[in-house]
């Protein structure tokens, strides 16, 4: 019975299962007394201290560089759909003023999603036909006659020019 083999958690068990891995050293080594060591050994092992600060402190350095490409990364990301979304507005706005004939100088009255931007459209186009009938049952009729032109206002309208314009056209 002696002779019989002992499983440790180093091998694997019977069915090929691996064991339990052995734990890991910590991540930061206790302090160890150096003094019982010789002094090239003890000079070695501070001089490899030194060169692993250094690494460290080098890879911290990367990481707080690369965090921060990373971070002018995100924000020209960030600026660049805050641009396109602008773009993609104005090209909106104009396609629905263009389409419902809405002139520039309402172009402001035109915000939102497109839905919302074809409704306030479709009130202005409204609105404005409106206003084009309203002023054609106010002309005079010379001016829905063809080659009539409207008649000024009463302020503006100068007999002396009226007949001077007759006699120039009359002289061809």
């Amino acid at each position: 019975m002696g002779d019989e083999p002992q499983t440790t958690t180093d091998t694997p068990t019977a069915e090929g299962e691996p064991a339990a891995p052995a734990p890991s050293p910590p991540a930061t080594a206790p302090a160890v007394d150096l003094s019982g060591l010789p002094e090239w050994a003890q000079a070695e092992i501070k001089g490899l201290r030194k060169e692993s600060a250094s690494y460290r402190t080098k890879a911290k350095a990367l990481e707080d560089e690369s965090k921060s490409e990373l971070q002018r990364a995100l924000e020209a990301l960030e600026a660049s759909k805050t641009e396109l979304s602008q773009t993609r507005t104005e090209l909106t706005r104009s396609k629905v003023m263009t389409e419902f004939g809405i002139s520039d100088d309402l172009a402001d009255f035109l915000n939102g999603d497109e839905a919302a931007m074809r409704a306030a459209a479709e009130k202005l186009a409204r609105l404005a036909t409106d206003q084009r009938a309203a002023s054609l049952h106010s002309a005079p009729v010379a001016s829905l006659q063809s080659g009539g032109t409207a008649v000024a206002a009463e302020d503006d309208w100068d007999p002396a020019e009226v007949a001077r314009q007759v006699r120039a056209a009359a002289s061809y």
